[in-house]
């Protein structure tokens, strides 16, 4: 008896110790997404060709999905403005948070739809363009903050949290089954997962 007690008191603090990892892990990674810092134990930003995540857009960085080009957030219209002094396409303004220019807002339980499509498109481009990554989304808002998204990695971990069922991110006022993105070469698309289409816009002055 006291051997089959000791083996299951074994099994228990084995069993109990790997669900505590599990769960600290979890609580750590909504963490990092609400603006936490420092990393999360057993949690890796490489991706499966063994390069480094960055915070930053760029050929070569990426993104905890594996994918390239994270993109430096937006977070005042000065900077807006000269992102968008250096796109050779028209940008469509209602995509874009009014705190930086724009003609959206964050709307309340409005959730994205077909974000398993919209993702699948987006990472598909970046596949196929490694040097022209997506660094920029418009159109998606932080559940949480209410606060507009702008980068390519907090969009793409968003969209990924919203397809499992986690409703992170929500869309704004002004957009439905579509964002818009922007790519490291100055290129602007529109992605709709509804329609599963990523439509290149017009060369500016056109």
């Amino acid at each position: 008896y006291g051997l089959i007690a000791s083996l299951i008191g074994v099994l228990a603090v084995s069993g109990m110790s790997a669900v505590g990892m599990t769960l600290s892990n979890t609580y750590c990674t909504v963490s990092k997404y609400l603006g936490g810092s420092g990393e999360c134990p057993g949690s890796t930003n490489s991706n499966s060709s063994g390069s480094s995540s960055t915070g930053s857009g760029g050929s070569g960085s990426s993104t905890e999905n594996g994918e390239n080009g994270s993109g430096t957030p937006i977070t005042t219209e000065d900077d807006m403005n000269k992102l968008k002094d250096s796109l050779s396409e028209n940008f469509d303004d209602d995509y874009l948070d009014s705190s930086l220019g724009g003609k959206n807002n964050y709307y309340q339980y409005k959730r994205p739809a077909y974000t398993k499509e919209t993702l699948s498109i987006m990472n598909d481009y970046n596949k196929n363009n490694p040097n022209d990554p997506i660094t920029h989304v418009f159109g998606l808002y932080d559940s949480f903050t209410h606060q507009p998204i702008t980068s390519w990695q907090k969009a793409s971990e968003g969209l990924k949290s919203d397809s499992n069922g986690s409703y992170v991110i929500e869309t704004g006022a002004q957009n439905d089954n579509s964002i818009e993105v922007t790519t490291q070469s100055g290129h602007v698309y529109t992605v709709s997962g509804l329609m599963n289409t990523m439509t290149e816009h017009l060369i500016k002055g056109s």
